[in-house]
C-alpha cells in the first residue's frame, strides 16, 4: 500500500491513477486529500481509494487519524514494513508517474511509501511549464506544512508503550523541485514541528539555488540526519540553470 496525500483537483468516481488531475484541487491550493494505492504488478492496475473527508472539524477521529491507526497496526502485525519513506516528487510528473515512482522505491529499498503528489506538470512550452511549476511548488509549501504538521502531532501523541511496541523509521526523500516546496517551508514556517519526524532527511537532486542554500536547510529541523545529493547529469536541473543560475547540482564545480 502506498499512502497519499496530495493537493491535486479530484475526479469524480476515479478508483485508479487517474483519480488526482493535473490542477489545484477546487477548494483551494491549501486543501489536502488522502487516499490510499495499491499496484497489481500482473495486471499493470491500481486501485485507488479516496479516503473520506471529516464530517465536521470537531470529528475527534478524523479521517487521517484512522489511517495512521491502521498503519500502526499493520506494522505491528506485519502487514506493513517498519521503514517508511515520506516522497515529495519533483517537476513535470503526474499522479500516475509519482505513484509508479513510489512502488519502485518500496520494491528497490523494502519501504513502504508516503507519496505527496502536488500539480508539478501544468503543461504548456517547458520553460513556462516549468516557472508555473515552480509557482505551483512555492503554492503548495502551506499543504506540505499542514501535513507535517498534523503527522508529527500523531506521532508524538502516542503512548510510550505504543512507541515502544512499533519502533517504525520514518524518513524524508525530496526531489528535484520537491526540495523548492521544502525551502519555501523552511523560509516561512507556518506550523513549527514538535517533533524530531524523520531519521533521515534526504535532499535528491535538489532544484533549489546553490547560493546561502546551506541556511535555509539548516532550518529544517525534521530529522536527525541530513544529505544532499547531486548529478551533474540530470538534464531537468540543467534546464532549470538556463532559467534560476547556480542550481545546487553545481557546487562541487
Amino acid at each position: 500500500m502506498i499512502i497519499v496525500v496530495s493537493n491535486r483537483s479530484i475526479k469524480p468516481n476515479a478508483t485508479d491513477e487517474t483519480l488526482f488531475e493535473e490542477t489545484p484541487n477546487k477548494a483551494g491550493i491549501d486543501e489536502i486529500r488522502l487516499a490510499t494505492a495499491d499496484y497489481n504488478p500482473s495486471t499493470n492496475r491500481w486501485a485507488v481509494d479516496l479516503r473520506p473527508e471529516p464530517n465536521d472539524l470537531t470529528d475527534t477521529v478524523p479521517p487521517s487519524k484512522q489511517l495512521f491507526n491502521e498503519v500502526l497496526a499493520g506494522i505491528q502485525a506485519g502487514t506493513y514494513r517498519k521503514t517508511w519513506v515520506f516522497f515529495i516528487h519533483g517537476f513535470n510528473q503526474t499522479f500516475a508517474s509519482g505513484l509508479q515512482t513510489s512502488w519502485q522505491l518500496s520494491q528497490l529499498y523494502d519501504v513502504d511509501v508516503i507519496l505527496f503528489s502536488w500539480p508539478s506538470n501544468p503543461g504548456g512550452f517547458v520553460t513556462d511549464e516549468y516557472r508555473r511549476a515552480r509557482q505551483a511548488a512555492k503554492a503548495s509549501a502551506n499543504a506540505l506544512d499542514r501535513t507535517l504538521d498534523k503527522l508529527g502531532s500523531y506521532l508524538l501523541n502516542r503512548p510510550y508503550e505504543e512507541m515502544w511496541r512499533c519502533p517504525a523509521s520514518l524518513n524524508l526523500l525530496a526531489h528535484s523541485l520537491g526540495n523548492f516546496m521544502l525551502e519555501s517551508v523552511a523560509r516561512e514556517p507556518i506550523f513549527i514541528p514538535n517533533v524530531s519526524l524523520f531519521k533521515n532527511l534526504i535532499f535528491h537532486q535538489a532544484d533549489v539555488n546553490n547560493r546561502l542554500h546551506k541556511y535555509w536547510i539548516d532550518q529544517v529541523e525534521y530529522g536527525t540526519r541530513l544529505y544532499v545529493t547531486i548529478n551533474e547529469e540530470d538534464l531537468v536541473l540543467k534546464a532549470s540553470d538556463l532559467i534560476n543560475p547556480n542550481r545546487l547540482v553545481w557546487e562541487t564545480r
